[in-house]
């Protein structure tokens, strides 16, 4: 289920940050892997988990993958708001918290990018996708960690 699939990349997540690489990866893998099954590819999560496996790609010394990955989760979550913005949200997800939906986890895929450029050395790019992250906090009224 999804909420199964948010469990374990949540608990990837922590595992990131624990430097426990090979059971992140597992987690995010069975994380993604609950998503498709559940929901399908074009999901707004597979976006915020591949945006996971890039951060543990980057971490592991795998930067031209990491980036690579960055990219797919980008163009995915991108893909997705503007399908929700024109009334293509998935059916079981109503139109406007579909739309809040996927600009919470655009944000936290923006803050991952971020991160990676920064770490890259890209500060302008990573700068205007911080700068994206906090109109989309301000425009929808959360905040994403």
């Amino acid at each position: 289920s999804i909420e199964y699939a948010e469990l374990v990349n949540s608990l990837g997540e922590s595992l990131l940050e624990l430097c426990d690489y090979e059971l992140a990866r597992d987690a995010f893998d069975l994380a993604l892997a609950a998503v498709v099954k559940s929901s399908g590819e074009e999901d707004a999560s597979v976006a915020s988990i591949q945006a996971n496996q890039a951060k543990l790609l980057a971490a592991t010394g795998s930067v031209d993958e990491a980036r690579e990955l960055f990219g797919v989760a980008m163009r995915g979550i991108r893909r997705d708001v503007a399908q929700s913005r024109t009334g293509l949200a998935t059916p079981q997800s109503e139109a406007a918290n579909y739309l809040f939906l996927c600009q919470v986890i655009h944000a936290r895929v923006l803050k991952l990018c971020a991160e990676f450029e920064t770490s890259q050395g890209e500060t302008e790019s990573a700068e205007a996708k911080l700068k994206e992250v906090k109109l989309l906090q301000t425009t929808f009224g959360f905040f994403s960690q």
